[in-house]
Formats: structure tokens, C-alpha cells, sequence
């Protein structure tokens, strides 16, 4: 059983991934830089998925041979899972300072929602790997409940990242995930209130 053998997309490059942490502290300089790179964040999410959907389709026929997995075949799926959790991430925060500098985009929301849904599903499915194997769901879920603005959805975050949180004894990820949230309240606030005016 072979991983797939095609790069990871543009949005995990390091240049990338530094790209996204500028939009996050300056997005008012980047405003023309967001909806490209959101484009090749939601490319990147779609082929991961197909890709992580098809390995996993191997595994399952697989077994349905009677053949068992080999270890190289579960690294290969946790690679998968990491990767296209943090390209989901990426997808979220992008689409958080778009819906600041573009609130009358009605698909944002609907999208914000779909990328939550996957990295919910993905912790769910990485929990039995806890906690080496599944180190990176719990920063996965803070930028997922960061991101959205739906109470049902933060408390379904807020009690999987509980079952995540004995993993980590030193880090209180909901403290991270609400800081996050006020830097995306902070940068609304900056880019709808109007300047002072001029004496």
C-alpha cells in the first residue's frame, strides 16, 4: 500500500504559512494579497480531501482482503490528516479576514462553516492516536473555534478540545483560542472605525 506522491499544496510551503501569520497581524496591508491566497487554501483543502478519501479507500479495501495495514500505511494517513488539517486552518483564518474586509460575501460563512465541520470530523477520527499521534488536532480546533461565530458549534470545539486538554498539562487551549478570536475582533474594529477627525 503506497502514500499518494504528489507535493502538498502551495498553502504549506513555509513562504505560505508566513504569509497567513502577516495577514493575521497586519491584514490591512494585505487585502489585495486574501482572496488569491484563500483560492489556492480552499484548491489545497479539496485535493487533500480527495487524496486522504481515496488512501483511505485503499485501507478499506484492503481490509476487506483480509489484508491488515503496515505501519508505513498509518504514517502515511497521519500525514495525510496533519496536512490537510492545517491546510483547513489556514482555509479558516483566511476566510475570517475576508469576512471582515468583504461582509456581503454570503458563501464566507457558509464555507467558514464547512472547514470547522472537517476539522471536527478529523479530530474525531485521529482521537484513538492520542496523544503522539494526534499532537496536532487541539491547534487545528483553536483556529476552528476562532474562526466561527456559531455557540453550537464553539461548544461541540470546546468539549473535544477537553478531551484533548489532559494531553497537554502546560497549555490552556481555549485561553489560545479565545486571544485568537479577539485579534480577529480587534482587526474588525480597526478596519470599521472611523478615523478621528482632524482638528
Amino acid at each position: 500500500m503506497h502514500g499518494p506522491d504528489q507535493p502538498v499544496g502551495l498553502s504549506l510551503r513555509l513562504k505560505n504559512l508566513a504569509q497567513v501569520a502577516s495577514f493575521v497581524r497586519e491584514p490591512e496591508l494585505h487585502v489585495l494579497e486574501l482572496r488569491p491566497a484563500y483560492k489556492q487554501a480552499q484548491a489545497d483543502c479539496l485535493s487533500l480531501r480527495h487524496r486522504l478519501a481515496e488512501f483511505n479507500e485503499q485501507i478499506s479495501n484492503g481490509l476487506l482482503q483480509g489484508l491488515v495495514p503496515d505501519m508505513n500505511a498509518i504514517k502515511t494517513r497521519s500525514v495525510l490528516q496533519l496536512t490537510y488539517g492545517i491546510v483547513l486552518v489556514l482555509a479558516a483564518v483566511i476566510n475570517a479576514l475576508l469576512a471582515i474586509f468583504e461582509p456581503h460575501d454570503t458563501l464566507l460563512p457558509l464555507e467558514a462553516r464547512e472547514f470547522c465541520t472537517e476539522i471536527i470530523a478529523l479530530a474525531k477520527i485521529a482521537a484513538p492516536y492520542r496523544p503522539l499521534g494526534a499532537s496536532w488536532v487541539p491547534s487545528c480546533l483553536v483556529g476552528a473555534w476562532a474562526t466561527t461565530n456559531d455557540p453550537a458549534m464553539r461548544k461541540k470545539i470546546e468539549g473535544i478540545l477537553a478531551e484533548y486538554q489532559p494531553d497537554f498539562i502546560d497549555v490552556n487551549w481555549i485561553q489560545i483560542a479565545r486571544w485568537l478570536q479577539k485579534r480577529f475582533e480587534k482587526v474588525r474594529l480597526q478596519c470599521w472605525t472611523p478615523p478621528p477627525e482632524s482638528l
